[in-house]
């Protein structure tokens, strides 16, 4: 498969993609929303909801951030700089591509600003995961690709 094909294949993933996240988070919205709403009878009623909004809202949170990385790709598509990692330049091989379709970075630097980030953590300089609702989430596969260089 020729480059331009590849990224024109990337983009349909990525916008079906980006369907399934914007019905995924209407849905989990409208489950705050509904769970607000709802009037709490005793104190297990009570800690049930507070559990569910919790999960709906990390969910959602999820799925913004999945959601921000989609469009931030699309944008790159636009340009013209798809594939090329936004820390050094180089080219980030199809098969992390077809894994994660909105990576922004080519793997060593992707690892870099792990550790980078692990030992920020360590030194008290950066919120631990377990502190940001938002963590990262483990990604799906989007499935496999052949690609040839044009």
């Amino acid at each position: 498969m020729k480059r331009k094909e590849f990224i024109d294949r990337m983009r349909e993933v990525l916008l079906r993609r980006r369907e399934k996240l914007l019905s995924a988070l209407d849905r989990d919205l409208g489950e705050l929303t509904s769970i607000e709403a709802h009037l709490v009878g005793d104190s297990g009623d009570a800690a049930l909801d507070a559990a569910r909004d919790s999960i709906y809202s990390q969910l959602a949170s999820a799925g913004s951030r999945e959601l921000r990385e989609i469009n931030d790709a699309l944008d790159r598509m636009r340009r013209g700089d798809y594939g090329k990692c936004e820390n050094c330049g180089g080219d980030i091989p199809t098969a992390r591509l077809q894994a994660l379709p909105f990576a922004a970075m080519c793997v060593k630097c992707q690892r870099e600003a792990e550790l980078e980030r692990a030992a920020a953590q360590s030194m008290g300089e950066y919120p631990s995961d377990d502190m940001i609702q938002d963590a990262e989430e483990p990604r799906k596969s989007f499935g496999t690709m052949e690609y040839e260089e044009a």
